[in-house]
């Protein structure tokens, strides 16, 4: 569930931004890389999107399907996504 991303410590959370640095070098490494060259890490942008589920960064028929896809398939398709 989504207890991960609250509890202590953040475990949930660094999980995932660490997953979705592995699929920013698998997709679009050259993205990667410019951030990696501007010291731009991906708790800075990410941590507030998981943390608030998307309801401060995307309009909210966008944030609809979302979580209807983690309510359907679960919290891991938001890495399909």
């Amino acid at each position: 569930g989504l207890s991960g991303f609250y509890q202590d410590r953040l475990p949930l959370l660094w999980r995932y931004l660490q997953a979705c640095d592995k699929l920013l070098a698998n997709r679009v490494p050259d993205v990667r890389d410019h951030f990696i060259r501007e010291s731009v890490q991906p708790a800075v942008y990410l941590h507030q999107w998981y943390l608030t589920l998307f309801i401060n960064c995307f309009p909210l028929s966008m944030v609809v399907i979302i979580w209807d896809a983690i309510i359907f398939e679960g919290l891991p398709v938001i890495l399909r996504i």
